[in-house]
């Protein structure tokens, strides 16, 4: 899993297909010199971990851990970059999000958003909000409906909302639905009026892809389908111009304008 402070990527655990399956190696890539950096962690490292998630707030790197090649798990740990010292958040209240992996998470604001994934048994699409000032967890009443229950989604702030694209459902059924979930109502909402989603040019169903926001855009990258794995990329605009009329467009126009224009005929 992939988390970037400042110029360093950090790349925590992962999947390693044979063995123990899951990875316990931290890495450290210095993107100004594309350098390995040498480091030594301290503390309470995670250990083995893989379909996790690590999201950065100021300094620190949270890891929700998933799974360790072997057990569901619900751990969370905290990484502080500027001394490279890890440390397990035990000291939490609240109602934690039972055990899972390949769920998705995102941070807004001070508050991290774990949101489905698979527990062993069956998908889940429930909603758990951490606060990271106050140390709180807390399952979201979501109104409303919410998505598909799926696992191996994406989900990204933007603009202070937690859009979820793709992911997995049961009997490797696949999505490409968006969604965009607002923490002011606590609503889930189905985007489809976004230019040209819902025709060729959106992107195909997948999960296990990645999705990251750069100024409004998102950038979708490969996943699979079963044992087809994609090697795509598609844009979406999340602050696309509207769409208007030549009419609307002169009736835009300063009056100083439409006068010259006008003018102009004679």
């Amino acid at each position: 899993m992939l988390s970037l402070i400042g110029c360093r990527l950090y790349i925590i655990g992962g999947w390693l297909g044979q063995g123990p399956f899951a990875a316990d190696d931290m890495h450290i890539l210095d993107l100004k010199d594309f350098k390995w950096l040498n480091h030594e962690f301290t503390g309470d490292l995670p250990g083995p971990c893989n379909m996790h998630t690590a999201d950065n707030y100021e300094d620190k790197i949270y890891v929700f851990r998933g799974g360790d090649g072997r057990d569901y798990l619900n751990d969370l740990l905290e990484l502080n970059t500027s001394t490279l010292h890890w440390r397990s958040v035990q000291d939490v209240s609240g109602l934690k999000p039972p055990p899972r992996a390949n769920h998705s998470s995102s941070i807004i604001k001070s508050n991290l958003y774990i949101f489905g994934g698979w527990d062993g048994s069956k998908r889940l699409n429930d909603l758990y909000v951490f606060s990271l000032k106050s140390f709180i967890w807390s399952e979201v009443d979501v109104v409303g409906e919410s998505p598909a229950a799926r696992a191996g989604m994406e989900l990204c702030n933007v603009n202070n909302k937690l859009f979820l694209f793709g992911g997995s459902g049961p009997h490797a059924f696949c999505f490409n639905d968006l969604y965009a979930f607002d923490p002011k109502t606590n609503t889930w909402e189905h985007c489809n009026n976004f230019r040209d989603y819902d025709k060729n040019t959106s992107p195909g169903a997948r999960a296990g892809h990645s999705m990251t926001l750069v100024d409004y855009r998102l950038y979708i990258i490969g996943g699979s389908y079963g044992q087809e794995y994609r090697k795509d990329v598609y844009i979406l605009d999340s602050d696309p111009c509207p769409q208007m009329s030549k009419e609307e467009l002169d009736k835009m126009k300063p009056k100083s304008v439409q006068d010259k224009m006008l003018g102009g005929l004679h």
